[in-house]
């Protein structure tokens, strides 16, 4: 009778040890462009409304809300959610969000702020551009809402800026 012995190395099945770093930073939330912040840079002076150099919320802004990021549907603030909007009506909805707050500060200026003409600095004092950005709140909108683009966000920052008027 033949015995052969086989000797197995163990270093044929070592495994090197790999660290692929904290799991936790493959969240969406840190993905840019995805659920995390993504902050945006622009020439608010160079845009230009109906209005002037400043948009208004009935025109430039309640749209949106209306169409593609659905603050105003059902399924979110004309239903449940709060802050309440009125899906037809831009003025309770901006009487809303002058209401609301975000991260302990107002969501966009009060009625005393209208008519900053473009030139202060508003939207960096309330929170509703940052809470779109992702940075502060839940980033908005939510659910069947698409996410502002850029442009857009340069347009809520210039309509901040100038007070929010209605």
């Amino acid at each position: 009778m033949l015995v052969v012995g086989l000797q197995l190395s163990s270093a044929c099945f070592d495994v090197a040890d790999t660290s692929y770093g904290n799991p936790n930073g493959l969240l969406r939330a840190n993905i840019p462009g995805e659920a995390g912040s993504i902050s945006t840079t622009c020439d608010t002076t160079a845009l230009k409304f109906d209005s002037g150099t400043c948009p208004s919320f009935k025109s430039d802004i309640f749209p949106y809300m209306q169409g593609p990021w659905a603050c105003v549907s059902g399924g979110c603030h004309g239903g449940q959610s709060t802050p309440r909007m009125d899906p037809e009506n831009p003025t309770i909805t901006l009487a809303a969000l002058r209401a609301a707050n975000v991260a302990g500060r107002s969501y966009v200026p009060p009625a005393s702020a209208v008519g900053g003409g473009g030139t202060s600095d508003l939207a960096s004092s309330t929170s509703m551009l940052c809470n779109v950005q992702g940075a502060c709140g839940r980033k908005m909108p939510e659910g069947v809402g698409k996410p502002l683009t850029s442009d857009e966000q340069c347009i809520i920052t210039a309509w901040l800026n100038c007070g929010a008027p209605p």
